[in-house]
């Protein structure tokens, strides 16, 4: 018994090493694909050209001079900044000769700003396509929701003239691991704790320990974990956790192994757990629930660190 209790915790934390990469604190980003841009004027869509981001991108000509604007395209964050500070502003497009060496950006502060805080950011388009490429770095304050709107006021070229929008990026400089970005599409439970002795002893009809909602802004993958500790009171009693979407019932999506504690002078009764899942899941609300069941007789208390909820496009 004692022997299959450590394999178990080995497995465990072998798997949670491997799935549980370092998260890089100054990433917190914002994304508008050119699906979710507005234009005027005449504009194309293709996939012609490789190393577009997401399904297509769309291509305007040049108006034939830099004082001419007759098509734009409005790119605007599609959540409002959470935390002030200086945020780096990044624009991609699919490179071809017959692209605009001059393509023109202006970046703005708020959707609601009339004057832009930088007008005509120039752009090669016709070389290092397929990547987020730097427009700039600017101060935005909480509660602003970024703009940058991609004009056609390029002069013609020989080989013709295009400009490309595919998508645009804000990226918040200077995030350490103490900064908290309530950003919308990722979701937490604080921690907490729960008397085994409430918890179902069926595991056809398991106890909700606790549930998370985030609401997808599009479709793509949710991210659920959770992690904590069986505190046992009573030796060679099992316990068992579980994520899953639907509340109650007999299943679980991602499953701990059976936890067995014990107690004794050697021992301490506490064994940890460690629980991954990925959902796909389509735009709006999606819950998501912690569960448990536990073997008659079992006694302590479930404790749970944390249980998060991230949302993640399937656009790459």
């Amino acid at each position: 018994m004692f022997k299959r209790t450590i394999f178990a915790l080995i497995l465990c934390v072998s798997f949670c090493l491997l799935i549980n990469p370092a998260w890089a604190y100054n990433d917190w980003i914002m994304e508008t694909d050119n699906h979710d841009a507005t234009f005027s004027g005449a504009w194309g869509t293709s996939t012609a050209r490789i190393l577009y981001y997401g399904d297509d991108y769309r291509w305007a000509l040049c108006s034939g001079s830099t004082g001419t604007v007759s098509a734009t395209a409005t790119f605007i964050a599609r959540t409002s900044v959470d935390v002030s500070g200086n945020y780096s502003v990044f624009a991609r497009w699919v490179v071809d000769p017959n692209r605009s060496t001059g393509a023109r950006y202006d970046i703005y502060k708020d959707n609601g700003d009339v004057t832009p805080i930088a007008t005509n950011v120039v752009k090669n388009q016709e070389v290092n396509g397929g990547e987020w490429r730097l427009l700039g770095t600017y101060a935005f304050t909480s509660g602003n929701q970024p703009k940058v709107i991609l004009k056609n006021n390029c002069v013609s070229e020989a080989d013709g003239a295009n400009v490309i929008a595919d998508a645009v990026r804000w990226v918040k400089e200077s995030v350490n691991q103490y900064t908290i970005v309530d950003e919308p599409g990722i979701e937490y439970v604080s921690g907490s704790s729960k008397d085994v002795s409430t918890i179902s002893s069926n595991c056809a009809s398991l106890t909700n320990l606790a549930s998370i909602s985030v609401t997808a802004p599009a479709s793509g993958f949710v991210h659920v974990q959770a992690s904590g500790i069986y505190n046992s009171g009573t030796s060679y009693r099992w316990v068992r956790v579980g994520i899953d979407n639907a509340s109650g019932g007999s299943t679980f999506d991602g499953m701990a192994p059976y936890i067995e504690g014990w107690t004794s002078a050697s021992f301490e009764g506490e064994l940890r757990f460690s629980l991954n899942k990925a959902y796909s899941v389509s735009a709006g609300a999606n819950t998501f629930y912690l569960k448990a069941c536990i073997e008659a007789g079992a006694t302590g208390a479930l404790i749970w660190d944390d249980f998060t909820a991230t949302f993640y496009s399937t656009h790459y």
